[in-house]
C-alpha cells in the first residue's frame, strides 16, 4: 500500500497523466469531429502539440500537480477547472485572432471547447476514482479494528478533523458516525454522510449511535457543555478527548492498536473469575417488586441488569444522579418496561418513607454510598450524611414497610478502618446488624462485604486508563500497597447470592484469593496496551493519601468464618453487640450530624462507636492520641 501512495503521489506522474490527458481528449475530440483519424493531417498533430504545451504550462503555473491524490478535496477540483479554463480561454482568444494568419498550428472552436470539456471530465474523473480505490483499500482492510467517533462541533475545523482521521490515520480505521453541534439549523441534517444531533440530546444519542470515543473540536461557544459531556462520557465509559489532546491520544491508541476497548478485565484480576450458582436467585425475585437504591452506580446498574433476568414484579430504580438515573433507566426499558425510577437522596427520611409507601418493596438492595476515601477525608458531615444516616433511614423504614430483606453493600475499608469513608460504612454495619437481632419486625438485614471492583467508578481502572491514553504518568501512591479485586458481575452475584441465601445477621464475603499489588495492576495494564512501562508510560510515586492504608481486610480480628454452599464464599460471624448500646452512640453520631458539629467532633463520634477505628496519615489522628 506504501508503494501505492508513493505511486500516486508523485507529482511528475501526475503531471505526466495530465499531460497525456490533454493529448487523448484533442486526438478524441478532433476524431468526432473529422471523422477519420486518417483524415488527420500533420498540420492538426502540430495544432494539437500546442495545445497540449499551453495545458502543460497552465499545470505547473497552477500547481495541480503536486496535490496528494488521496486527499482530493473540492479546492483540488476547483483548481484544475481553474487552470483548464483559464488555458483554453487563451488557446481559443489566440485561435480567433491568428487562425487567419497561421491555419496549420490552431484546431477549430468546436474541437477546442470539446476538448476542453473532455479534459475537465477525464482529470476529475481519475482524481475521484484513486481516492475512492485507496480508501477503499485502506479502510475496509478487515484486519483493523474500527474506532467509532463522534465529534462536537460542525465548522471547517471539524471537517479537517474528519479528514485527517479518515485518510491520514487509515490505516488505524477510525470512522467518524455523528456530529454534535448547538446550531439548530444543522440538526437532522448530514456532514460527508454522518448525521448531525444537537449537543443536549448527547447522553440519550451516545447509547443509539454505540461510539467508543466523543472528540471535542469546536473551540468556540461549547463551553458550557464540556463538563457535562466529560461526565456522560465518564459514565458510560467513553473516551473524551479535547481537540488539543487529539495527537497524543492517536499515539497512545495507535501504539496500543486500540486496545483500550479490549482491555480485558479478567486479564487484570489475575485468578480465575468466581462462578456462582444462581438458580435460588430465581425463586427468590421472581415477582417480587425490589428497591435497588444507588441504582446509576456501577455496582447499583449491574445490580439491575442482572435482577431483571429473574422477572421480577417490578425494580424501583433509587438515585440523586438524575442523568445516570435517566441513562440505566432507558437502557434497561429496551429488555424490561415495569420499571420505576425515583430521583431522591436517601438521607430525606419523609423522600424515602413516601416512595417505599408508595411501592411496598419486598426487597432492598442498597448499594447508595459515597466511596471515594481522599473526598470523604475532607468531608466527614457529607460520609455521615449519606453513608450512616442515609443507610439508617433506608433500614429503619424497610422495617416500616413490612420489607422481607434488606441487603446492605459495604466494603473492605469497614474492616478495621482509617478513613471516614471506611469508618461510616462500618457504622451502618453495626446498625443494620443490631436491627436484624431486633424481634419486633420480620425484616431480614444481610450484609456484603468484598474489596475493589474492577472497573466501578471508583475503581483504579478507569484513573489508570485516563493517565496511559493522556501519555503518562501512571500515578500509584506507594509500591508496597495491595487490594482484593474482583469484577462488577462477580461483586453483584454475590450479593444477590446473598439476598437469596441469607438469613438475617451474616456478613458475606469472597474468598478473594491474593491480595494484588496496585503496582502490578499498573503495569499489567501498560502491558496489555502494547506499551513498555520506562520507554511508554512510566510509574510515579506520589506517597499515601489522607486516609489511606497499605493493605485491606475482609475480616476483623474478632470475626470468625464459617464455609457456605459455595466454596469461595464465606460467612463472617460478627460478635453480637448490645443494640441499645449501639443505639447510644449512634444517637451521639446523630447529634453531631445534626447539630453540624466540627469535624473532629462529627470523627470522634465514630471513633466512640468504632474503637477500631484507627485515622491513618490524616488530620484526624490527633484523636487518636
Amino acid at each position: 500500500m506504501k508503494k501505492l501512495y508513493t505511486f500516486h503521489s508523485s507529482r511528475f506522474l501526475i503531471l505526466g497523466f495530465e499531460i497525456f490527458v490533454t493529448v487523448f481528449s484533442s486526438i478524441l475530440a478532433s476524431i468526432i469531429f473529422i471523422q477519420k483519424i486518417i483524415d488527420i493531417q500533420v498540420q492538426v498533430v502540430y495544432a494539437i502539440l500546442l495545445v497540449t504545451i499551453l495545458n502543460s504550462i497552465g499545470f505547473v503555473l497552477f500547481k495541480t500537480h503536486i496535490t496528494v491524490l488521496r486527499y482530493t478535496s473540492y479546492r483540488d477540483i476547483f483548481k484544475v477547472f481553474i487552470s483548464l479554463t483559464c488555458t483554453y480561454f487563451v488557446i481559443v482568444s489566440f485561435s480567433n485572432l491568428l487562425k487567419s494568419q497561421y491555419p496549420s498550428i490552431f484546431l477549430s472552436n468546436f474541437i477546442l471547447i470539446f476538448s476542453y470539456f473532455f479534459n475537465l471530465f477525464f482529470i476529475i474523473l481519475y482524481r475521484l476514482i484513486v481516492r475512492y480505490i485507496i480508501s477503499i483499500n485502506v479502510l475496509n482492510s478487515e484486519t483493523r479494528p474500527e474506532k467509532r467517533i463522534a465529534l462536537i462541533g460542525t465548522d471547517y475545523q471539524s471537517i479537517i478533523t474528519k479528514h485527517y482521521l479518515d485518510y491520514e490515520r487509515a490505516q488505524y480505521k477510525y470512522k467518524i458516525v455523528a456530529y454534535f453541534t448547538k446550531d439548530t439549523s444543522l440538526v437532522n441534517k448530514t456532514i460527508e454522510g454522518s448525521p448531525v444531533y444537537h449537543i443536549q440530546t448527547l447522553a440519550t444519542m451516545l447509547d443509539v449511535i454505540n461510539i467508543d470515543t466523543l472528540i471535542l473540536v469546536a473551540e468556540k461557544g461549547y463551553g458550557l457543555f464540556t463538563k457535562s459531556s466529560q461526565e456522560i462520557c465518564e459514565v458510560k465509559g467513553i473516551h473524551f478527548i479535547e481537540s488539543q489532546r487529539l495527537k497524543n491520544w492517536l499515539s497512545i491508541n495507535e501504539k496500543s492498536q486500540i486496545q483500550s476497548k479490549q482491555l480485558n478485565i479478567e486479564q487484570l484480576l489475575q485468578r480465575t473469575p468466581i462462578q456462582l450458582d444462581i438458580n435460588k436467585i430465581k425463586t427468590e425475585i421472581t415477582n417480587k417488586i425490589i428497591l435497588v437504591s444507588g441504582a446509576a452506580g456501577s455496582i447499583g446498574a449491574e445490580l439491575c441488569r442482572q435482577i431483571i433476568k429473574y422477572n421480577p414484579e417490578k425494580i424501583i430504580l433509587l438515585d440523586q444522579a438524575e442523568s445516570p438515573l435517566f441513562d440505566i433507566e432507558n437502557e434497561l426499558k429496551y429488555k424490561f418496561n415495569r420499571i420505576k425510577s425515583y430521583i431522591a437522596d436517601i438521607s430525606d427520611k419523609e423522600r424515602i418513607f413516601g416512595i417505599f409507601h408508595q411501592e411496598s418493596p419486598n426487597i432492598v438492595f442498597h448499594a447508595a454510598a459515597y466511596k471515594h476515601v481522599p473526598l470523604m477525608e475532607l468531608h466527614p458531615y457529607e460520609a455521615i450524611k449519606t453513608n450512616f444516616n442515609g443507610s439508617r433511614i433506608m433500614a429503619d423504614t424497610a422495617i416500616l414497610a413490612n420489607c422481607e430483606k434488606f441487603i446492605f453493600v459495604s466494603t473492605d475499608k469497614a474492616v478495621n478502618p482509617t478513613n471516614v469513608m471506611g469508618a461510616t460504612k462500618r457504622a451502618a454495619e453495626l446498625y443494620v446488624q443490631c436491627l436484624n437481632h431486633r424481634s419486633d419486625h420480620k425484616t431480614k438485614f444481610i450484609t456484603t462485604r468484598f474489596g475493589n471492583v474492577l472497573g466501578s467508578n471508583g475503581s483504579v481502572i478507569p484513573v489508570f486508563k485516563n493517565q496511559i491514553e493522556s501519555g503518562g504518568p501512571i500515578k500509584v501512591t506507594h509500591p508496597d500497597i495491595t487490594r482484593f479485586f474482583m469484577t462488577i458481575p462477580e461483586a453483584c452475584q454475590l450479593v444477590l447470592e446473598a439476598g437469596s441465601y441469607g438469613n438475617g445477621g451474616e456478613i458475606y464475603v469472597f474468598d478473594m484469593g491474593e491480595a494484588v499489588k496496585i503496582v502490578d495492576l499498573a503495569k499489567n495494564m501498560i502491558r496489555l496496551y502494547g506499551l513498555e512501562e520506562g520507554k511508554d508510560i512510566s510509574i510515579e510515586y506520589i506517597g499515601l493519601r489522607p486516609g489511606e492504608k497499605l493493605y485491606e481486610e475482609l475480616l476483623a480480628d474478632e470475626e470468625n468464618t464459617m464455609p457456605t454452599h459455595h466454596s469461595k464464599i464465606l460467612i463472617g460471624k460478627n460478635v453480637q453487640h448490645n443494640f441499645k448500646d449501639i443505639e447510644e452512640k449512634v444517637s451521639k453520631i446523630l447529634y453531631c450530624f445534626e447539630e453540624n458539629k466540627s469535624p473532629q467532633d462529627l470523627v470522634q463520634s465514630l471513633k466512640n462507636l468504632i474503637p477500631e477505628y484507627i485515622s491513618n496519615n490524616s488530620e484526624f489522628s490527633i484523636l487518636d492520641k
